[in-house]
């Protein structure tokens, strides 16, 4: 559930196809304004769209998975977007999709603007890539992390994950830190 500023954004921009960025797990408090951008909502809601009220990073396995992660790492309630907002195939041309559509910038960087996050955590190399490319010049701390649903490609993903989440904790913990001296 977005709050109503947030949801003012999506509103603004959403067509019929857009899946809005949401907060996860719901039931946590938010510590520390963190904020994770992923490349495009699933191509499950393609195949289930009845299940599109649960909002992206809510309805499969893989997000069960991310969203024991932030529990374990005590993360509290993170927002988490995408940079292309319609749901779509796999396997289709990410750097393609982001441009066809320059709607796409505009409503992430107000969601930026909106949500104001301490850290950005970007989850795959696309998304870095084409987020520095974008926003490259925003004076915010932006992190990359495997995306989860690598977790399911790569038998060793867990190890590599728990290694990123206890940097990006550590991250959190200093930045938050020194923003309060500030």
């Amino acid at each position: 559930m977005l709050n109503k500023d947030l949801q003012k954004i999506f509103d603004k921009y959403k067509k019929d196809n857009w899946l809005s960025g949401n907060f996860i797990p719901p039931e946590e408090k938010e510590k520390y304004r963190i904020m994770f951008i992923g490349q495009k909502p699933a191509s499950y809601f393609t195949k289930n769209p009845d299940l599109e009220y649960l909002g992206n990073y809510n309805a499969t396995f893989i997000d069960m998975g991310f969203q024991c992660f932030l529990k374990k790492y005590k993360l509290g309630k993170i927002y988490v977007t995408d940079m292309v907002k319609t749901k779509g195939d796999p396997g289709v041309d990410f750097k393609k999709e982001w441009n066809s559509n320059l709607d796409f910038k505009k409503c992430l960087e107000e969601e930026i603007i909106q949500y104001k996050p301490k850290v950005i955590v970007l989850m795959g190399n696309e998304v870095k890539e084409f987020f520095n490319e974008n926003f490259g010049n925003l004076n915010i701390l932006k992190k990359k992390i495997y995306h989860p649903a690598y977790l399911c490609m790569n038998p060793n993903a867990t190890i590599k994950w728990d290694k990123q989440f206890k940097e990006l904790r550590k991250l959190i913990k200093k930045t938050i830190k020194n923003h309060d001296k500030n």
